[in-house]
């Protein structure tokens, strides 16, 4: 097994993963023209996405990691840390937001990020992030609908 990461998806990639998103339960479905508009590291097993994390600019040098996805025979092999070292840069601050405290336990051991808040979310992203999801509020999955979201963030480094 030769996991490849790239950021550079093609349109077959972009439909595979719409593909998956409507087919599972736990995701958010997004259109094709959502996923072209933002960055998205891929993790192919050969042909075969296993994998992916997408990356929402919201204002000036702030972005949200979002879409997280790892197929479940794939997980635990490091595929979503080489996913997110692809994605992320050192000079721009990205947010999270998820329902998930092992995804979220991930973010900060691993990779730099700490607890946050909605309204530190939102100040660092000049309201956009609450904006976005007001105007996306009907895509969210129905599975997320009575939990609590953990926010946090990791701020640009000089």
């Amino acid at each position: 097994m030769a996991i490849t990461v790239t950021t550079d998806p093609t349109a077959k990639d972009l439909d595979e993963i719409i593909r998956l998103l409507n087919e599972t339960d736990e995701l958010t479905p997004r259109s094709k023209a959502s996923l072209k508009s933002n960055k998205i590291a891929i993790a192919r097993d050969e042909n075969k996405i296993v994998g992916w994390l997408i990356s929402e600019h919201l204002c000036s040098n702030v972005y949200e990691i979002g879409g997280a996805y790892i197929h479940p025979s794939y997980r635990r092999q490091g595929i979503f840390s080489r996913l997110i070292d692809e994605l992320t840069l050192k000079n721009q601050t990205y947010v999270v937001a998820s329902y998930s405290p092992y995804i979220i336990n991930h973010f900060c051991n691993n990779h730099g990020y700490h607890k946050s808040s909605l309204l530190e979310i939102t100040s660092l992203s000049r309201g956009k992030f609450i904006t976005k999801r007001v105007h996306s509020c009907l895509r969210v999955a129905s599975h997320l609908a009575k939990r609590q979201a953990i926010y946090i963030v990791r701020l640009a480094k000089k």
